[in-house]
């Protein structure tokens, strides 16, 4: 546990497991968000105060490929060279809205093109 204490004399703690990541944050107010991660120390949840979570899911090879929050969905798709080539945007607050980007590269892999829901 380590943790921060502000000119103001409040206090920011951490918690952390054996090899290093982030389990808890407790902030300033005393609101303590709660972080798990898989067997391949990547970020899978975070838990705020309000009991609301952020989802993340991995594809296989490690790419980050969802996030769901309270917000909505974020989907992430990649080329067979790692590149990002797409993105879908479903927002909690916009049901039945889907929102889609497209990226292209050039042969140094420098973003060529972005194609965006409105064109």
């Amino acid at each position: 546990m380590t943790q921060t204490t502000f000119p103001s004399t409040l206090v920011e703690t951490y918690g952390y497991d054996a090899i290093g990541n982030l389990l808890s944050k407790t902030d300033r107010k005393n609101q303590t968000i709660q972080y798990v991660y898989d067997a391949l120390n990547r970020l899978t949840s975070k838990t705020y105060p309000d009991s609301t979570s952020a989802n993340y899911v991995y594809d296989l090879v490690g790419k980050i490929q969802q996030v769901t929050d309270p917000t909505g969905a974020y989907g992430f798709a990649y080329d067979n060279m790692g590149r990002l080539i797409g993105t879908t945007t479903q927002y909690s607050f916009l049901p039945g809205f889907n929102f889609q980007n497209s990226y292209t590269y050039d042969a140094a892999s420098n973003r060529k093109t972005l194609t965006a829901p409105d064109g």
